[in-house]
């Protein structure tokens, strides 16, 4: 045999045999790498726009977020007793829904709604990165904000009624009328909060309800019907 012939077989197989070494190696970056990157990959949950038209005076409207199938979340102080309570997708049609469970204290409400579908949100304790998930021209948007403090907010559950303390995050963020209910998130999709109110007094100022008001409101209750 051409000796110079089996030089270059020789060179290709050893070509082969090391970009197959990198293929490996490389399969088995993406392998490791996969369980670190999927709670980044975890998808947002879906956020609702709420309408409630109260027996009398005007239609109070806010945000509210899919809790689970057939269920929603949202604030309770949008809500009045005999209220209809209306929920809807941007970009499709709205949908009558029910009053399931009402917390004045945290100022949530769940409420049932035969045509959402979701699981429920996985929860954590709100930490530097968090971010805000908005309705805005018929979409959903995400917004920067920042935990300035955990503070103890005095609420009152409407015009005269008595006022009451409870645990609150202070929020650095921008939101406007009508985001009331919109849930806080993590980086990951955890639902760390809800807001419910905006300060008068400070621009760029925010509340929310911590996750663990979200944790009760959200735990099945067998004797609720869908």
């Amino acid at each position: 045999a051409d000796p110079r012939q089996a030089h270059q077989l020789g060179a290709r197989a050893v070509k082969r045999a090391a970009l197959g070494a990198l293929c490996f190696v490389a399969a088995l970056a993406t392998a490791i790498a996969w369980p670190a990157s999927r709670e980044a990959r975890t998808p947002l949950t879906r956020v609702l726009a709420v309408a409630v038209t109260p027996r009398s005076g005007p239609v109070a409207t806010g945000s509210g977020f899919v809790a689970g199938p057939g269920r929603v979340i949202t604030v309770a102080h949008l809500l009045e007793r005999r209220s209809k309570i209306m929920v809807r997708r941007p970009g499709r049609p709205a949908r009558r829904a029910r009053l399931l469970r009402l917390d004045r204290r945290a100022d949530l409400a769940l409420l049932a709604v035969a045509s959402v579908r979701g699981r429920a949100p996985r929860t954590a304790a709100a930490s530097d990165d968090i971010r805000l998930l908005l309705l805005r021209n018929e979409r959903t948007v995400t917004r920067p904000a920042r935990v300035r403090r955990e503070i103890e907010a005095h609420v009152r559950a409407a015009q005269g009624a008595r006022a009451h303390s409870r645990p609150a995050l202070e929020l650095a963020a921008r939101v406007a009328a009508g985001d009331s209910g919109a849930p806080v998130v993590s980086a990951g999709g955890a639902v760390t909060g809800v807001l419910f109110a905006r300060s008068r007094d400070r621009a760029r100022t925010a509340y929310a309800v911590d996750a663990t008001a979200v944790e009760e409101m959200i735990r099945p209750r067998h004797h609720e019907r869908s």
